[in-house]
């Protein structure tokens, strides 16, 4: 997500692979029951101009769900995943999280969830760093999702507040989302995503695709449902 000032390069490189991590995940709308899975990858991540060019920032990340016992009667999960693009630059990165089913849908009245994930960035496998440049850098994700159960796809918006642990601050980002279900499990997600809609950013180097502050992302992710009750 757009960082409100320009840090140096190792900051900035971590700050990148962190908001990949934070763009690619599969969508927490529906929460899985006990003793269902679901495994998926998804390609994607924020827009950026150089020299008048827009490119996708290339994220790549592996990634899984298991249903938990049910808390107030309703769904909770938890998700995982590997950023497969920042190994290719000597980082572990890493989410991890929850996610609740706070409200069942009603006819036009959509299903409500809440989510809660923590994305972490080590540099320190990257030996070529001196030890004063190797850190941790983490970011926090609160999320609430609307959905609505379709025909032909489930259909959600979702706002999301992400909480730099570096630097504190108020980083709100709206989506909008569908996921198409192909049949034996899989399915097939597309989002679009405006990061940091409250925040300006410029790097040095690059700007941010956007319709105004912040910064705009979409991703595509394909998932495969396992366990029980895969439909």
């Amino acid at each position: 997500m757009p960082h409100p000032r320009t840090p140096d390069p190792i900051t900035t490189l971590a700050a990148l692979i962190t908001t990949l991590s934070a763009c690619g995940t599969l969508t927490s709308a529906r929460p899985l029951d006990p003793g269902q899975h679901t495994v998926g990858l998804t390609l994607g991540g924020p827009l950026i101009s150089v020299g008048g060019t827009v490119l996708p920032l290339p994220g790549a990340v592996l990634q899984g769900r298991s249903g938990l016992p049910h808390l107030a009667g309703r769904p909770l999960d938890v998700d995982y995943g590997l950023n497969l693009t920042g190994l290719a630059f000597g980082l572990a990165a890493v989410h991890g999280g929850v996610s609740w089913l706070a409200l069942e849908q009603d006819g036009g009245m959509p299903a409500l969830s809440l989510s809660n994930r923590l994305f972490v960035v080590d540099n320190h496998l990257d030996l070529s760093k001196d030890a004063e440049h190797r850190s941790i850098h983490g970011v926090d994700q609160l999320e609430l999702t609307a959905s609505w159960e379709t025909r032909p796809a489930l259909v959600y918006l979702g706002l999301a507040e992400y909480l730099d642990l570096r630097e504190p601050g108020l980083l709100l980002s709206p989506s909008v989302g569908a996921s198409w279900r192909l049949g034996r499990g899989w399915a097939l997600q597309t989002e679009v995503r405006h990061y940091a809609v409250n925040r300006v950013n410029r790097q040095n180097s690059f700007d941010w695709v956007s319709w105004g502050p912040g910064a705009l992302g979409g991703t595509l992710s394909v998932g495969r449902r396992l366990g029980e009750e895969a439909p």
